[in-house]
């Protein structure tokens, strides 16, 4: 999906490759902290920052909402 934003530069592709690029990094980062366990909130790892990066990835400039809801317009006018 990345790779086919990058290529076309469709708003819609787009907004496809952040929402599946964003919850790819929550999941990653939310499992990171749970294999690291306590030592994911300590500064001897630094495992709880790429978590916080990412949450605040995924809700700037409008976040996911943004996203789904250009792909649902294009639903919509694909199915009409």
């Amino acid at each position: 999906a990345v790779c086919a934003a990058a290529v076309t530069a469709d708003p819609v592709d787009v907004a496809a490759a952040r929402l599946l690029a964003d919850r790819a990094a929550v999941r990653s980062a939310r499992d990171c902290l749970q294999v690291h366990g306590g030592m994911g909130f300590t500064w001897e790892s630094e495992v709880h920052l790429h978590l916080e990066r990412s949450w605040l990835r995924t809700h700037r400039a409008g976040g996911a909402t943004e996203s789904e809801d250009r792909l649902a317009v294009d639903l919509l006018a694909d199915g009409a």
